[in-house]
């Protein structure tokens, strides 16, 4: 019965602070296990350590790319940040670009 509650809060603690359709995809059953584990162990903490290790703030790709253009980088240095922030190969953020129709500033 109190595992059903500590999952209760857990899912209740999500919805409240960070899901949306950016970070829903980053939220896996290995997350939900830990944050499982904290609330379980950390009873009275659990909630700051959870977030901690949580994909707050995320922006979707196609956001990350305008900003990115929009700053005054080679595209080169563009592609690079947005694999470091968003964990996607290169060629993805080509396509992206694409998508949202970005063509280079003439010099």
């Amino acid at each position: 019965l109190i595992y059903r509650y500590i999952f209760f809060y857990l899912l209740n603690f999500l919805g409240n602070s960070c899901l949306n359709e950016n970070t829903l995809s980053r939220i896996n059953f290995r997350t939900l296990k830990k944050g499982y584990r904290l609330a379980e162990v950390h009873k009275d903490s659990w909630e700051e350590l959870f977030a901690d290790t949580l994909p707050l703030g995320i922006k979707s790709p196609e956001e990350l790319i305008k900003d990115l253009s929009n700053q005054n980088l080679k595209v080169k240095d563009q592609a690079r940040i947005f694999c470091e922030q968003t964990g996607l190969k290169t060629r993805t953020f080509y396509n992206y670009r694409k998508d949202v129709n970005i063509t280079e500033k003439p010099c």
